[in-house]
């Protein structure tokens, strides 16, 4: 994995437009105990918004859980 990888870029979410549509994708209790939430759905990437510095277990079991590639 690229040290890249592991630096995601920052923004802001209010700038952004989030697909609410995506809300249901993994369960609330899963959101909250990784600090994860999606944002948007391209294919089979999905992109999701942290506040925390990614967590290789937490991007590994959303992976698992949504069957799509992630992206943060």
């Amino acid at each position: 994995m690229k040290m890249s990888a592991l630096n995601p870029p920052i923004f802001r979410l209010n700038c952004y437009h989030i697909d609410r549509g995506l809300v249901g994708l993994f369960p609330k209790k899963i959101a909250e105990r990784y600090g994860m939430v999606p944002i948007s759905k391209l294919g089979s990437v999905l992109t999701l918004a942290t506040a925390k510095l990614p967590d290789l277990v937490a991007l590994d079991d959303l992976r698992g859980i949504t069957g799509c590639d992630i992206c943060l």
